[in-house]
């Protein structure tokens, strides 16, 4: 998803071409990926799974046949939120709406990308280091803004605001 792409491209840049899974305007709760990318997925060094529906499936399907795809779990290490709706346990994919936790994606795609191309760690790790400022700076902006909404509720549409919410102290 882009969130994904923006993190593997802010690391790796020149040295990466990242694609898509779920094109702009796709729902990526019930996407269903096209045969052309499943395709390209087994010619593809590796794949960032974030945790989004369609990908369990696909990925454990794709993990049976021969493929020479990496596949990295950029969520690794984080702490998902998991919520108990109608006697099924749903876990909130957004987690790179949280500063936090978005730091662990960085990381896990560092680490992930320095495993891939080798050649280039340096490169990776400084653009991670001047990715993880901006985060930084963000958060502390974020913090400084919101604190006089502390405990306060806000509204949205779509229910992908749980991470950002307890980062801030939000309901």
């Amino acid at each position: 998803i882009p969130p994904q792409k923006n993190i593997v491209q802010a690391i790796a840049r020149k040295y990466v071409h990242v694609e898509v899974m779920v094109p702009p305007g796709q729902e990526p709760h019930d996407y269903q990926p096209t045969p052309k990318q499943i395709l390209a997925l087994y010619s593809a060094k590796a794949y960032f799974e974030i945790g989004i529906p369609f990908e369990k499936m696909l990925v454990e399907k794709l993990k049976k046949t021969d493929v020479k795809t990496d596949f990295i779990n950029m969520c690794k290490d984080t702490k998902m939120l998991v919520d108990h709706v109608n006697g099924k346990t749903i876990i909130d994919p957004h987690v790179w709406l949280s500063p936090v936790q978005l730091k662990i994606l960085c990381y896990n795609a560092l680490n992930a990308l320095i495993k891939l191309i080798p050649q280039h760690a340096a490169y990776f790790r400084n653009n991670y280091s001047i990715y993880i400022k901006k985060l930084n700076k963000v958060n502390f902006e974020l913090t400084k803004v919101l604190k006089p909404f502390k405990g306060k509720t806000f509204f949205v549409f779509h229910p992908a605001f749980g991470y950002f919410a307890k980062d801030f102290k939000l309901k």
